[in-house]
């Protein structure tokens, strides 16, 4: 989890792994999965038949996947975070003003 809360803090993404640490954005992907998966392990609320368990897992398999394509597009800065860097400066100067004036 805490490799996890350093990669999707968008200040630090990768920036905290040196080459040698052999940690890859696939390697993180499989992370996060695994992750997600143990979080959302549930099974279906009632039992199922085979064409609603089958419905059930399409489902799961669908959500997992846009799980993977946001965080790719996540660390390529891509799509919904296309746009990051530019407001970076701006994002911190208010959250950590706000951050500050609370404590």
């Amino acid at each position: 989890m805490f490799v996890l809360a350093l990669v999707l803090n968008p200040f630090e993404q990768l920036l905290c792994f040196s080459d040698k640490a052999a940690v890859s954005q696939f390697t993180l992907h499989t992370i996060l999965l695994e992750t997600y998966r143990r979080v959302r392990s549930r099974p279906p609320k009632n039992s199922c038949s085979p064409d609603e368990q089958a419905t059930y897992d399409k489902e799961k398999e669908k959500k997992e996947r846009s799980i993977s394509e946001a965080f790719f597009s996540y660390l390529a800065g891509k799509g919904a975070f296309a746009d990051w860097e530019q407001n970076k400066a701006a994002f911190e100067h208010v959250n950590v003003s706000i951050s500050s004036s609370d404590n």
